[in-house]
């Protein structure tokens, strides 16, 4: 799962948010500020989706081959 941090201002405050995670948004008086007040809500999000056993993975595999060796006959 990607997510993705965005922070814009908002008069005088910056209002920071994940687009993935609803309801996910939080404030600062400063863009570092905002971005820990973020940082915080994600975890606190993530820890309710594990308990809650909603949060959905996915898993992707990806099967990488060796070159065959070239044989001299």
């Amino acid at each position: 799962m990607s997510i993705t941090f965005k922070l814009e201002q908002d008069g005088k405050k910056w209002h920071a948010y994940c687009p993935e995670l609803h309801s996910c948004h939080t404030f600062g008086s400063t863009k570092k500020e905002a971005l820990a007040h973020l940082k915080d809500a994600v975890m606190l999000y993530m820890e309710d989706e594990i308990d809650n056993q909603s949060l959905k993975a996915v898993i992707t595999v990806i099967e990488v081959n060796k070159p065959k060796k070239k044989s001299h006959v």
